[in-house]
């Protein structure tokens, strides 16, 4: 599903982007995303220092299963870009096995829509609050790092 991203008017700062988001069939890691859709994520995901990744599920509990599931979905989408030629260094993956919901999980449909990955496209590097310095994706050295935000120096 695509959220298409709205332009501020211009006395109003800009708003991080609505994110992305691929939804997945139970159990499964396959990534399909309309070609349109696709062709709009490819070349916004490229342009964009920082590509964040949330892998979701429709589980109620923290168990290895589901785990493994919302990290395999992250993966797979990763994968995906990363094919599709975005620079592997600018994406983050992050994944969350439970809750945060984002309809009833109790129907079908419900459950459907919670199976998904969310791609967050930042327009500049996010500032940590604490005052220290992040490291741009362009100085990064390995692409093996994921979290919630970038490696950041004391």
């Amino acid at each position: 599903m695509r959220r298409p991203p709205l332009k501020p008017p211009a006395s109003q700062p800009a708003r991080p982007p609505r994110p992305y988001t691929v939804l997945f069939e139970f159990g499964s890691t396959r990534v399909v995303i309309p070609a349109d859709v696709a062709t709009t994520l490819i070349a916004d995901a490229k342009s964009a220092p920082l590509v964040m990744l949330r892998g979701r599920t429709d589980g109620n509990s923290d168990a290895p299963a589901e785990s493994r599931i919302a990290r395999d979905r992250a993966a797979s989408v990763r994968d995906y870009l990363v094919a599709a030629g975005v620079d592997p260094i600018r994406i983050r993956a992050t994944y969350q096995p439970a809750g945060d919901h984002v309809a009833d999980n109790v129907s079908a449909e419900g459950r459907g829509l919670n199976r998904r990955v969310e791609i967050e496209l930042y327009r500049a590097l996010p500032r940590p609050a604490t005052g220290r310095r992040c490291a741009s994706p362009e100085t990064k050295t390995s692409s093996a790092w994921s979290g919630s935000r970038p490696p950041c120096a004391a």
